[in-house]
Order: C-alpha cells, then structure tokens, then sequence
C-alpha cells in the first residue's frame, strides 16, 4: 500500500471518528478534520490551510468561550530548513456551530516541510471568569496528524563576529 493511500485512509479516519475525552467533570473534545484547503493525502502546501474542528461536550460544555490548539514537527528537518517554523498554532478558534470551534493552520512560506501531531488543546471559559482546561494527545485526546509539503530550501548565511576598535 502505497504510503499517499495510507495518508488518504488515515485523513478519511480522522474525518469521520470523532474522539471522546475521559475527562467528563470539565468538558469533553472531539477533533477531528472538518475541511482543507488542498488533498490533505498529499500534503498541505505553502498557502493552503489545515483546518479542524473542536467540539466541547458534557454537562459543562457552554462554559467554553474560546479554544487554541497546538502542532509540532514530528519529523527530522529537511536541509535547507533549519530557520523555518517548526509548528502550528491558531491563538483563536472561531466559533462555527453549538459548542463547535474551528481551528486554522495556515501554511506559510517558511513552514518545515515534514509531519505534524496536533498535540495540545486548551478551551478557556469566559474573559470575566477566566479557566483554561488543558488536553494533551494521545492522553486526552487522539492525536490528529498531517503532513506539509514545503520544498524550499534556503542556505544558511555565514557570520564574521569581530571586535571594534574603541
């Protein structure tokens, strides 16, 4: 099986599977992929976005207010990319449907090219009464992955560091 045809399943998986947090006294997530801006199969590229949602469940779930998730490179970076960003965060997820928040990871010029694990989500409650309940893969959550292609490559300058005269 060919390693797009994996990614292809693993993307229809996650679209479809919603995943259900043991927490139950503050709120429960489930993340999964909504939509993307280009064949998540293949790889996200520079200018497409990787969209989720996050929908907060349970006997407190209208106490979430706002939500933020987190992404980091789980690959080896690519030569050539060392400056590059090696994550994806969204401060602010906007709100789409009854306790349903999505979260956009926008591509940029300078993403690492390589794999990325959705590894934390926190919900915060109202400004005014401010909570953060924090959620960590795979503990609280299953881990949501996807795959940037990115194939700049930009060579490290070399620096001269020399003493001024006074």
């Amino acid at each position: 099986m060919s390693r797009k045809t994996i990614l292809f399943a693993l993307a229809a998986v996650f679209a479809s599977i919603a995943f259900t947090l043991p927490n139950a006294a503050h709120a429960q997530i489930l993340s999964g992929i909504l939509s993307s801006s280009g064949p998540s199969h293949a790889g996200y590229k520079p200018g497409q976005t990787v969209k989720l949602a996050i929908k907060v469940e349970g006997p407190d779930a209208d106490i979430a207010f706002e939500v933020f998730a987190s992404a980091d490179l789980t690959s080896k970076v690519k030569d050539g990319q060392d400056g590059f960003v090696k994550n994806l965060s969204d401060q602010t997820g906007k709100k789409i449907g009854p306790n349903t928040y999505e979260i956009d990871f926008p591509i940029l010029e300078n993403q690492a090219d390589g794999d990325y694990t959705i590894t934390q989500v926190r919900v915060f409650t109202d400004p005014n009464a401010r909570m953060t309940f924090y959620y960590q893969a795979p503990a609280d959550f299953s881990p949501v992955h996807v795959t940037v292609v990115n194939p700049k490559a930009v060579q490290k300058p070399k620096i001269t560091v020399t003493e001024l005269p006074q």
